[in-house]
């Protein structure tokens, strides 16, 4: 009887236990999908910047409650896309170009750090052939000559993977927290994208040929990786930096021939 009353007792408390981490898993995961969704609205300027963030309103239009979203919000100023007053509380930063120029500085600084790391311990057989993928579906999409929206956002889509499976594969969680913050920089905003495209008077969305950026930049995602499956440490981390200071450059640029 006993022994019958101990399996009860330890069933109930194991049963206690997995209900208490499911809700807990379920709180998690609300929790960051509230992060993502109020992240993303402020990025894309659904909230207009310098506006106010008041919980209750943004819990009705997300349909959640305030708590997630309280706690979101002081993510959100810690990642600096959100200021916070004791006056008027939380509010949508606005963003100028000197911020996206910073982040794109530090950015490089962090991904030539971690080209370094990966020529240092070679890199997974896994993640090297992914990578490979990366770069060799990037160039077949330039070698059609054809350069439409379409094709830069699948392009862009597999500059972007290439990226962060590097950074990933460093398995540097100092490396990948400070890296975070860049990416949710004022470069992802959509107002600021269509400002540096409106200064652009030379690009266009619809050529017969790829412009020279785009090659330059695949070229040097393929010298890159090659100098990191070679080892070649010094080379891989000038590369990198090399890489996404031309960008850094490319931006200044089209806003100074304005």
């Amino acid at each position: 009887m006993l022994q019958n009353k101990i399996k009860k007792t330890l069933k109930s408390s194991l049963l206690k236990s997995s209900k208490q981490k499911l809700l807990k898993d379920e709180n998690l995961s609300q929790s960051k999908t509230v992060l993502s969704s109020l992240r993303d609205l402020i990025l894309t300027e659904e909230v207009e910047a310098g506006s106010s963030l008041r919980a209750a309103a943004l819990a009705d239009k997300l349909g959640v409650s305030r708590t997630p979203i309280r706690n979101a919000l002081a993510v959100l100023e810690s990642e600096g896309v959100v200021d916070y007053s004791h006056n008027c509380g939380y509010t949508a930063r606005e963003f100028g170009m000197q911020d996206t120029l910073d982040a794109i500085e530090v950015r490089a600084s962090i991904e030539a750090l971690a080209a370094r790391i990966l020529a240092e311990r070679g890199l997974d057989p896994e993640i090297e052939e992914y990578v490979k993928d990366q770069l060799k579906a990037g160039r077949d999409v330039l070698k059609e000559n054809f350069w439409s929206e379409e094709v830069e956002t699948t392009w862009y889509n597999l500059n972007f993977n290439f990226h962060r499976a590097l950074i990933r594969a460093t398995e540097n969680r100092y490396l990948l927290k400070v890296i975070s913050f860049t990416l949710v920089s004022p470069i992802l905003r959509e107002g600021f994208k269509a400002e540096v495209l409106n200064k652009n008077n030379n690009v266009s969305r619809k050529l017969d040929g790829i412009p020279a950026h785009i090659w330059e930049s695949q070229i040097h995602h393929e010298r890159l990786l090659k100098a990191i499956i070679a080892g070649e440490s010094d080379r891989a981390k000038n590369l990198m930096l090399e890489h996404v200071m031309l960008c850094r450059d490319r931006i200044v640029d089209i806003i100074a021939n304005d």
